[in-house]
């Protein structure tokens, strides 16, 4: 049955939706349930406006419904990466109360926090050992420049207090650790990190990136992070507290570290070949650790044949439960991440090899918090493995026997699961769609379904937020496209609309049913917005994914504009005024698509990429993106490259467009925009470019919350000059 968009009385007292409500959400991420299952740590982030930064918080709530959630830590700052100690007495954290990012205790029935590391660097992935004497930890090491002007007197700080800013601090704004965006892991807003107010001191010539710097490796520098001078590696420090020891060392990265159950091994994950940055391989190592907390020599278990995402061991020890896949020449997403087991001897077993679709949340928003670590989770017994999985628009929980067997859906629903975590009787997750920004829930194994927080009750009820309808279109035979609109708020299906397209980035993910708040801010303004999933999006299939390899502006063009027409052919648009808009691949296909047809009145490329040939070079793993993409890098398929770049097409190009780009970008790099916009400048077409000063890549999903504001505000006044009419009301 069709909506209905027709409203009463009783919605009177409601508004829609503004661009500024931003700061009004409140964001939840990273569920931790606790050992006995009675309770359930969590994450709650919001938006300073007059501090122009992310707060976040610790928060408490039993799983029985007996309480109230209970705001645990009380820092100002930034906490997050709750984690039980085995016993459930204690919760490690990271917080940057004391400057960057820091490990910190705290006992579970309150009191005072202590800081356990005072790391130069920031610290992350905090991991108790099984008889909790232990915690490991990540983070970056001195490199030899590092090291040389230390002894020098010239790095300004010792770090002692973990505030000293390191030299690649100067080059962005740095995200929470883990953080990438819409190519890598899902984005998500910044609830912790190196923000200018993390530390107080002078910076000294060192801090401030003051001396040049030497480049050796091929992925040298990445969005949000920016160079990437040191290599990162495992700690270990007594919970009681104590002088850290450094357990790996080496010309590589180690990450995902994971104590085996009996507590004698502790496995991570490593590419520590020489040409590791040309292939999208993790191997599994482990290490034993003895009493005193020493490391003996590193095991490689797996083949180096495979990418491994993340793992979990086996509750007998046994080996690994992984998120896994064969491809090691693709870089984001393309390739759909199975759930394997890998012995310790390295034998696979491939659980869901034959369930097409992807152990990973690939569904685009933007309001939402870090998840947290998307990892495999067993149940007690370690029989079932659970995972998320990007499944048409949505994103729910599946379940597989560790031992092989059937798949089964778990947690379903028209929605997204950022994160969950499985306790005694059940999972606690944390889900949105587009009503709910955010909110926890617990799903009985086998039973019920509960909300257990309703944390935008002040300000959801208030609002006129546009429900999404979904359609689904043959655009080839055999195709099946999906698609939503938003109708604006007060709909009157006698007049006549303007349309804004929206295209999702990546290009391997996909829209769906999350609340997001640009589309909801637009439609409020009496635009219909469509958003899709053509070819090449996850969610649908590998071989729905793989569809634009090579193809880019082909098949994914016609699935796009077969959606408009259908939209078009509903009735209550109005042709004459159709906007398009999207980030990253989708301010690729923006310019694509307004270098191919007139339709279109006003266009607003985010973070776009405009020339393949050169951004293969200019981009932090942009080149190995291309190579998979496009089957070939740029000097052996010159004509295909500069076949499918926008730019070339610039000439074509009559529709006003709004390039926005913030000038650290390192995914898709400012001097896309710059191309775009000079060409379209010397055609004296109609063109203006906003650069933001920060916030990278993902500046609309975790820059500064001002910029995010300024951004939304350029979209819609843009939209609004070329499409809306004086009085801005519809025709």
């Amino acid at each position: 049955m069709a909506p209905d968009h027709t409203r009463d009385a009783s919605t009177a007292t409601t508004r829609k939706v503004e661009i500024e409500d931003l700061y009004r959400f409140r964001l939840l991420s990273d569920p931790q349930v606790s050992p006995d299952g009675s309770t359930v740590a969590y994450v709650q982030t919001r938006l300073r406006k007059k501090k122009n930064d992310y707060a976040s918080n610790i928060w408490l709530l039993p799983l029985d419904g007996s309480g109230e959630p209970v705001k645990f830590t009380g820092s100002d700052k930034r906490d997050y990466y709750p984690r039980w100690s085995p016993d459930g007495e204690q919760l490690a954290f990271i917080s940057t109360r004391s400057g960057k990012p820091q490990a910190w205790v705290i006992r579970a029935g309150g009191g005072e926090a202590r800081q356990l590391t005072k790391s130069k660097h920031p610290v992350t992935d905090v991991v108790w050992s099984p008889d909790g004497r232990w915690i490991v930890y990540v983070s970056p090491v001195d490199n030899e420049e590092d090291k040389r002007r230390a002894a020098e007197g010239k790095d300004g700080k010792d770090g002692k207090d973990g505030k000293a800013k390191s030299s690649s601090d100067a080059d962005s704004e740095a995200r929470e650790p883990g953080y990438t965006g819409e190519e890598g892991l899902p984005g998500a807003i910044l609830p912790a990190g190196e923000w200018e107010d993390d530390g107080d001191e002078e910076a000294g010539a060192a801090d401030k990136g003051d001396h040049a710097k030497e480049v050796t490796w091929v992925h040298f520098k990445a969005d949000g992070a920016g160079m990437l001078e040191r290599r990162q590696h495992l700690f270990i420090v007594p919970s009681k507290g104590g002088t850290p020891k450094q357990l790996t060392e080496g010309d590589w990265n180690a990450a995902v570290p994971r104590w085996s159950p009996d507590g004698t091994q502790l496995a991570f994950l490593a590419n520590q070949e020489t040409d590791a940055d040309y292939f999208n391989i993790q191997d599994i190592f482990v290490l034993p650790i003895d009493e005193s907390g020493a490391a003996g020599e590193q095991r490689r278990v797996t083949d180096h044949d495979c990418h491994i995402g993340n793992m979990e061991w086996l509750r007998d020890g046994s080996g690994f439960v992984v998120f896994a896949h064969s491809r090691i020449l693709e870089a984001a997403f393309s390739t759909n991440a199975q759930v394997w087991t890998i012995s310790l001897t390295g034998m696979k077993n491939r659980l869901t090899e034959n369930f097409d679709r992807s152990a990973a949340n690939i569904v685009n928003s933007d309001l939402r918090s870090a998840a947290g670590e998307l990892r495999p989770r067993l149940n007690a017994d370690g029989s079932v493995v659970y995972f998320m999985v990007t499944n048409g628009g949505a994103c729910q929980v599946f379940s597989v026997p560790a031992g092989g067997g059937e798949v089964t859906q778990v947690i379903g629903g028209e929605r997204e699961v950022l994160n969950f975590s499985v306790g005694t009787d059940g999972l606690a997750f944390v889900a949105t769609d587009w009503n709910t920004p955010n909110d926890l829930y617990f799903a009985e194994l086998g039973g019920e379904e509960r909300r257990l927080t309703n944390v935008n009750a002040d300000i959801v009820p208030q609002l006129e937020i546009s429900m999404p309808e979904q359609f689904e279109l043959e655009t080839a035979p055999g195709v099946a496209v999906e698609g939503w609109i938003l109708r604006p708020p007060d709909f009157d299906p006698a007049q006549k609309y303007p349309l804004v397209l929206e295209i999702h980035g990546g290009p391997h993910t996909s829209y769906g049913y999350p609340y997001f708040h640009e589309f909801q801010v637009l439609a409020a303004r009496g635009y219909v917005v469509l958003y899709t999933n053509p070819r090449g999006s996850q969610g649908y299939g590998q071989a729905f994914s793989d569809a634009i390899i090579s193809d880019w502006g082909g098949v994914d063009y016609e699935d796009i504009m077969a959606c408009v027409d259908h939209v078009v052919g509903m009735g209550f648009i109005d042709e004459e005024r159709l906007g398009v808009t999207g980030g990253s691949y989708g301010g690729y296909m923006t310019g694509w698509i307004i270098g191919h047809t007139h339709r279109f009145k006003a266009a607003v490329a985010s973070r776009m990429v405009s020339n393949l040939h050169s951004a293969w070079g200019s981009g932090d793993f942009t080149w190995r993106l291309w190579n998979f993409e496009m089957e070939g890098d740029p000097y052996k398929r010159s004509q295909l490259y500069l076949e499918r770049s926008p730019v070339t097409y610039a000439e074509q190009i009559r529709t006003p467009l709004l390039i926005t780009h913030a000038i650290d970008d390192l995914r898709c790099n400012i001097e896309q925009a710059d191309q775009m916009y000079t060409a379209l400048k010397v055609f004296k077409r109609d063109v203006k470019m906003v650069r933001f000063p920060s916030g990278g890549h993902d500046v609309s999903r975790s820059g500064k919350p001002t910029l995010r504001v300024e951004r939304l505000q350029h979209i819609a006044g843009w939209f609004d000059k070329y499409l809306q009419p004086e009085d801005g009301s519809p025709e």
